[in-house]
């Protein structure tokens, strides 16, 4: 059972990662099309297919076809970056010291308790 709940979690993660939409699944027929396409003109098989349109061949191959906006995975929003800026601002205070006035006070405290105080039986030894 544990087994079985973790290849969810990680075939889930993997789906919201990727980015993939229902908008994508209903391209899926597009994208077997224009591989198919790309068979019969170019002989190319699909691992091929796949290199040049979503692998390293990119930057070479996108401007060819106009059927590439239809294939699947390729959003305008699956690249986007959040810019943010921090400003550290630094700020100075200048702290003035007043003159202090010393008053006397007539305020004595008188304490409260007392110096009789019963000996305790755990007092260490008075001599060493």
């Amino acid at each position: 059972m544990k087994k079985i709940v973790s290849i969810l979690l990680v075939s889930l993660i993997l789906v919201q990662t990727s980015d993939f939409t229902f908008e994508d699944i209903l391209k899926v027929k597009d994208l077997y099309e224009h591989a198919k396409f790309h068979q019969q003109v170019y002989g190319d098989n699909f691992l091929e297919f796949l290199t040049e349109h979503y692998g390293d061949k990119v930057n070479e191959h996108d401007g060819k076809h106009k059927e590439h906006k239809n294939l699947p995975l390729k959003h305008s929003d699956s690249c986007s970056h959040a810019q943010v800026n921090f400003t550290q601002t630094i700020l100075y205070y200048n702290f003035s010291c007043c003159d202090t006035v010393e008053k006397n006070s007539n305020f004595f405290y008188k304490d409260s308790y007392s110096y009789f105080k019963k000996a305790s039986i755990f007092q260490p030894p008075k001599q060493a």
